[in-house]
């Protein structure tokens, strides 16, 4: 083999890899197949366009996204000489570099997992064409396959990435899984509790932000309730490729390092260690902040030091435990700062978001509820084909005159995050709606404000439409729990 040349060594030690990953490549295969004849099934059957069946393309996903999950089941055997000690002897005394053998696990990975997928894709989308018929019934299963293709890269990479910092091949298996969800479930956490709540804006309606240019920051955590047909998505399967590329050039260089001396210990390099401890430690304290913070508490600490001390795998002694509990503490106070900047700034400025005419209004709708003791005033707008500029200005009079919700009255508050008492026991709030065509589906925001602010949006609103009979108002007795 020393007189082959560099590509040659790869190719072959590519090849001699698949005798370590049979049955997980079989088991791609069948799923890959499985996917694509069900995906076919519900194209011929019922076509793109009847959502009856929406059931039966979640089934047909299932198998596909399994198929790109399947990279876990190859990262492990494909490094074997990292976790074990005997088969570490044998690979680095071969005649190949560092380079290639981990040029040749890639090649292999790329053609054991990303190829049958890819394969099974093409031919779906090679047959869709027939049966569909426009270019908008075939994009939602073009978005569909080119997500999943990219999942299927982010996963081997995060596979890669976590065997290359181990050295223990249980390690190697319950980290990559806690990497990739815990960087899945960070942005959405983030976007809701953050970004969404402070703002009280619903996720449609901060998808303004970027459908109008008016917040383009922050944009890959925009579009998570979408149907993958807007701009956020394409940045958010951008910002995945790039992350899964960045993690396979940290593995590059963290793979180069290793050596047979550090076969068999847990973790190779202590920062991995931290760094996935505190990213599931960081994903259950905002899991669990608004809906219990005592059980943010609780769960944090017990999943972050449960994670170190199975990392440990030996005696503790009390100065290790108080540098963990200084971490956690660390950690959670980091997560309330955070939390506490982005009340003050609603969302991080997101509440200043604002219907825009790039978008096509159908309907609005605007609440005022006020209560005192046990009445509720109720006052209910409905304009059909509302115009931009009274949407406008309806949104500026909330947005000057709301009440801006305090981090730690919804951290606390246990009846809810509407429950505010203010001005002589008066509550008020504003519940303002918009529906909206392609590309921003709606607007909705619900934020309490002041009197003031409700009396000039009923001056507003008489004065806009004084004789719409659809403008109702009216008092009612009746005790608000």
């Amino acid at each position: 083999m020393a007189a082959l040349t560099s590509s040659q060594r790869i190719k072959a030690y590519s090849k001699a890899l698949s005798r370590n990953t049979g049955k997980a490549r079989m088991l791609i295969i069948v799923l890959c197949a499985l996917g694509c004849i069900l995906m076919l099934f519900h194209v011929i059957t019922v076509g793109a366009a009847n959502s009856h069946y929406r059931d039966l393309l979640d089934l047909a996903i299932i198998p596909l996204l399994a198929a790109a999950g399947s990279g876990l089941l190859l990262a492990a055997p494909m490094f074997k000489e990292l976790y074990n000690r005997q088969y570490a002897d044998v690979e680095f005394s071969l005649p190949i570099t560092a380079s290639e053998r981990f040029r040749a696990k890639l090649l292999s990975m790329v053609r054991f997992h990303l190829l049958p997928l890819l394969g099974a894709e093409a031919l779906f989308l090679a047959i869709t064409p027939f049966n569909v018929e426009d270019w908008a019934g075939y994009k939602p299963y073009l978005m569909i396959c080119l997500s999943l293709l990219i999942t299927a890269i982010f996963v081997d990479a995060a596979a890669v990435f976590c065997v290359s910092c181990c050295g223990s091949l249980a390690e190697c298996i319950y980290t990559t899984p806690l990497l990739i969800a815990g960087i899945t479930l960070l942005p959405i956490f983030f976007a809701n509790f953050f970004i969404i709540q402070p703002a009280r804006l619903s996720a449609d309606g901060i998808a303004f932000a970027l459908a109008s240019g008016q917040m383009p920051w922050c944009a890959t955590v925009l579009g998570l309730d979408s149907e993958l047909d807007r701009l956020t998505d394409y940045v958010g399967l951008g910002a995945t490729l790039l992350l899964a590329l960045l993690l396979i050039l940290a593995a590059y260089r963290i793979y180069l390092k290793r050596d047979g001396l550090q076969t068999g210990r847990p973790v190779v390099f202590p920062a991995f260690k931290w760094f996935i401890a505190s990213l599931a430690l960081t994903d259950v304290i905002l899991l669990f902040l608004f809906n219990g913070v005592y059980y943010s508490i609780l769960f944090g600490l017990l999943v972050f030091m449960g994670l170190l001390f199975l990392i440990a795998r030996g005696r503790v002694s009390v100065f290790t435990l108080a540098k963990w509990f200084g971490v956690y503490l660390g950690i959670f106070l980091c997560c309330l700062l955070t939390g506490s900047i982005a009340y003050k700034t609603g969302g991080f400025g997101y509440s200043r978001v604002r219907p825009d005419s790039s978008c096509a209004y159908q309907y609005a709708r605007l609440d005022i509820t006020s209560e005192k003791e046990d009445k509720e005033y109720y006052y209910v707008f409905h304009a059909g084909g509302y115009d931009l500029d009274s949407m406008r200005e309806i949104a500026d009079i909330i947005s000057d005159n709301r009440i801006e919700p305090k981090f730690f009255d919804d951290v606390f508050n246990s009846k809810g995050r509407y429950d505010y008492i203010v001005n002589d026991n008066i509550r008020t709030r504003a519940y303002l709606y918009i529906e909206a065509d392609y590309p921003a589906r709606g607007y909705e925001i619900n934020v309490q404000i002041t009197e003031e602010g409700v009396t000039k949006l009923k001056e507003l609103i008489d004065r806009l439409h004084p004789s719409e009979t659809s403008i109702s108002s009216y008092l009612y007795s009746e005790v608000y729990e």
